[in-house]
């Protein structure tokens, strides 16, 4: 009987040690086919899956679905990350794990974590592809945003007063782009771009600000005049203070609105075009006549260029103003050279370099077409033409028209006698100054195109 039972106990032992034998065979069988328990894939708990289930269950996991962006407190929006996971990729980063994991082992598996990183499962062209449409999410992100400040410079009383920067609340397009790529191309959940919001390229502490306080005291010091015909005329040096400022890259500038601005005031000032100019005439002394024809007119525009650069420069200046026009602002506004015809007395000069060449009498328009007084030129010269009107048409030998209105200085062999009171006794003429012919033959000869001609009354 004791042998019996001995027999039967080793029996039963051989049998329990067959059977855990079996099963340890079958469960590494299994784990050869499976993850080990513990395993995580990428924070993703994987244990007892195939490759197939723990892809989808990686690709599914909550961590993997989205990218949260945050703007400091602030949550902005959220992408979803499923079209850029790489498939592909997942599946044999898990077989590559799998059949790296030794199945034998898996009854300390169970008293042990085991930790994979794929390092990456995201299709990183495909989130590069998608960097237009971050940037666009982002631009219209920064609509009512304010962008950074810069430190700057300013004379307020005739101090220099420095303004401290700030950043913007706008996001810097390039950087918070790059940020976000980065957060997907790795995987991560969440991300705050609160140190990617527009930053200014200036601050206090640049080294270039205490340079820039001398360059604007010295700036801030020029004697700078205008120069009208003779006339000086002083740039306040509280104006271009007040226009002095610093760039988005540090230098310094003006501001050219405020520039404009102060150009438009002068010329609205000394713009001869419209307004009444002195002259010293040859026998009424000083008098004042409208410049129209021939005049001067500030470039606002050009001039506000120019004006800016001379400044900048720094160093003090006298400068005429670009102007158009036929007159210029640069020394007398008539010159030593010029036709001058007196209405009262009927009668005419032509000096040439401040000397007298010629004068005459001569006979101006009737009383109904009475010549334009003015400042006026020569801007042609013709021979041989025909004058024609609304009851007249008249041939001339030597023809200068002065003004846009047919107005010109001309012979006139029908005329009998010039000058005294023949203007306004019958003979006067269509608003042109009539000449005796053998007078007007050397005016023409000596006369240029672009001469000044004064129309006094």
């Amino acid at each position: 009987m004791k042998g019996y039972m001995k027999k039967k106990g080793i029996l039963i032992g051989t049998s329990v040690a067959a059977i855990l034998v079996i099963a340890f065979l079958v469960t590494t069988q299994y784990f050869n086919q499976h993850f080990l328990p513990n395993t995580t894939v990428d924070n993703v708990n994987v244990s007892n899956l195939s490759i197939s289930d723990a892809k989808s269950k990686i690709e599914n996991a909550p961590d993997n679905q989205k990218l949260v962006l945050y703007v400091g407190k602030e949550k902005w929006k959220t992408i979803n990350k499923k079209p850029f996971i790489n498939s592909s990729t997942i599946e044999s980063k898990l077989k590559e794990a799998k059949d790296s994991q030794n199945a034998w082992t898996w009854p300390i598996a169970f008293f042990k974590q085991h930790q994979i990183q794929t390092q990456s499962i995201m299709n990183e062209d495909k989130v590069k592809n998608y960097q237009a449409t971050i940037q666009r999410d982002i631009q219209t992100y920064n609509k009512g945003k304010k962008g950074a400040v810069n430190a700057s410079l300013t004379f307020i009383n005739d101090q220099i007063v420095f303004t401290k920067s700030h950043n913007g609340t706008k996001l810097d397009v390039k950087e918070a782009t790059q940020a976000i790529t980065n957060a997907l191309c790795h995987n991560e959940k969440s991300i705050n771009l609160s140190n990617t919001v527009q930053k200014p390229t200036i601050t206090k502490n640049s080294p270039s600000l205490k340079k820039q306080v001398q360059q604007m005291e010295k700036i801030g010091s020029l004697e700078a005049y205008y120069d009208f015909n003779g006339k000086k005329v002083q740039i306040p040096q509280s104006e271009i203070k007040s226009w002095l400022m610093l760039d988005m890259n540090g230098d310094i500038a003006l501001n050219q609105t405020k520039v404009a601005n102060y150009v438009q005031q002068i010329a609205n000032k000394y713009n001869t075009y419209k307004h009444d100019v002195p002259f010293k005439s040859t026998a009424e002394g000083t008098v004042k006549l409208p410049a129209d024809v021939y005049s001067w007119s500030i470039n606002v525009p050009m001039e506000t260029t120019a004006l800016s650069e001379a400044i900048l420069a720094g160093k003090n200046f006298t400068r005429t103003p670009i102007t158009t026009g036929s007159a210029s602002p640069k020394g007398s506004f008539v010159g030593n050279t010029y036709i001058e015809v007196d209405l009262a007395k009927q009668h005419m000069w032509y000096y040439k370099d401040g000397k007298l060449v010629l004068d005459t009498d001569i006979v101006s328009g009737k009383p109904t077409q009475e010549t334009p007084i003015g400042f006026y030129y020569v801007w042609n010269k013709e021979r041989n033409k025909v004058l024609k009107g609304q009851d007249y048409a008249s041939p001339v030998s030597y023809w200068m028209p002065i003004n846009w209105d047919g107005v010109g200085i001309h012979d006139s062999d029908w005329q009998v006698a010039y000058g005294g009171t023949r203007w306004k006794d019958g003979f006067g003429s269509h608003g042109c100054i009539n000449t005796p012919p053998t007078v007007m033959a050397n005016l023409y000869n000596k006369t240029a195109v672009g001469t000044p001609v004064i129309v006094l009354k």
